[in-house]
């Protein structure tokens, strides 16, 4: 599905989707209705037109990026060249398309190369909030997707827990047995999170020792029931590496983490 949010595109979508009965196309008159129409729909690109000012368009691409992040957003500009098209660019859009002369195969393949741009860049994005060692979220990371994530906790009035977990012993580990182990000792701390948490949690390694969850739709009364999920999950995975590993046996069945949590209630933010 394509979402446009001007008058002025509807003919050019119409015809760049004519004859894909797969496409449905949905035209905004309203920016303002934007947020509710990409949750709802999920777009595969959103595009504006001329018919809106600067302001509005700069309205779209941060609406867009917030709510509808792998959507690509093409501008239909009657002057594609000038600093306008640069500042929309430079504020999120994929791809600027001349409005003269426009065809419907011309929009389709601005539609599919905006994708195609939009999707490299998520993947760099990704590699960039990504801790190198655990494969985590890093500290940038998890406040980004936090704060996306506390928005959806607003916006639907759930709440959403918050856990900290600290490793401890890492620094014993790393004087005794080397920073070797001490590396492979948060791999396994980092493994046994994600194995015990859901794949809708939020998790990140935020310090040296230092991991954090975020649980939209979890509650004070979960913490407990959460930290001895992940402590479980740390002895089973530390047992397994000390029964394969020689060099892992004299420090991995003392792995532990301890945590703390506290509940994040919707509007409070």
């Amino acid at each position: 599905m394509t979402v446009g949010v001007t008058d002025r595109t509807l003919q050019h979508v119409r015809d760049a989707f004519a004859g894909a009965p797969e496409c449905e196309v949905l035209v905004l008159s309203d920016v303002a209705r934007l947020g509710d129409a990409l949750i709802r729909y999920k777009p595969a690109a959103v595009l504006m037109g001329d018919g809106l000012t600067l302001h509005d368009m700069l309205r779209v691409s941060k609406i867009t990026g917030t709510e509808a992040r792998d959507a690509p957003i093409v501008a239909i500009l009657q002057e594609p060249y000038g600093d306008r098209a640069l500042g929309l660019i430079e504020h999120g859009v994929q791809e600027i398309v001349p409005a003269e002369h426009l065809t419907g195969r011309v929009l389709s393949h601005c539609v599919e190369r905006a994708r195609v741009r939009l999707q490299a860049l998520l993947r760099l994005e990704a590699q960039s909030l990504t801790d190198a060692l655990t494969g985590v979220l890093n500290r940038r990371g998890f406040f980004e997707w936090g704060q996306r994530t506390l928005r959806d906790a607003d916006r639907t009035e759930r709440t959403a827990l918050v856990l900290l977990f600290d490793m401890n012993g890492l620094k014993a580990i790393n004087d005794r047995h080397g920073h070797r182990a001490g590396d492979t000792a948060l791999q396994i701390t980092a493994y046994a999170l994600r194995q015990a948490l859901r794949t809708s949690d939020i998790l990140g390694r935020i310090g040296g020792d230092e991991f954090a969850v975020l649980a939209l739709g979890a509650a004070d009364k979960d913490g407990p029931i959460i930290t001895e999920r992940v402590s479980e999950s740390l002895r089973t995975k530390a047992q397994d590496l000390a029964t394969t590993s020689v060099e892992a046996r004299g420090w991995a069945g003392k792995l532990s983490t301890s945590a703390g949590w506290a509940e994040y209630q919707p509007g409070s933010g």
